[in-house]
C-alpha cells in the first residue's frame, strides 16, 4: 500500500502550505516528525514568498 505523509503548515495571514512526502519511512511516529518540522523551520528550510510561517501542526502517516 502507498503511503503519504501530508504536513500542514499554518501561514501568518495567508491560509496554509501543504507539504506532500511519499513514501516515508515504516515506523515513522509523530514524535519524530514534529522533530524534523521544527529543525527545518529553526533552520528556514522551508519558505513562501507570500506569508511567514507560523507553526507545524497537523500530520497524517
Amino acid at each position: 500500500m502507498k503511503k503519504t505523509l501530508v504536513i500542514i503548515l499554518w501561514l501568518e495571514g495567508t491560509g496554509t502550505m501543504t507539504l506532500d512526502i511519499p513514501n516515508p519511512r515504516d515506523g515513522l511516529t509523530g514524535a519524530d516528525v514534529s522533530m524534523a518540522m521544527f529543525e527545518a523551520l529553526r533552520r528556514n528550510v522551508i519558505q513562501n514568498d507570500k506569508s511567514i510561517l507560523r507553526r507545524a501542526a497537523d500530520w497524517l502517516i
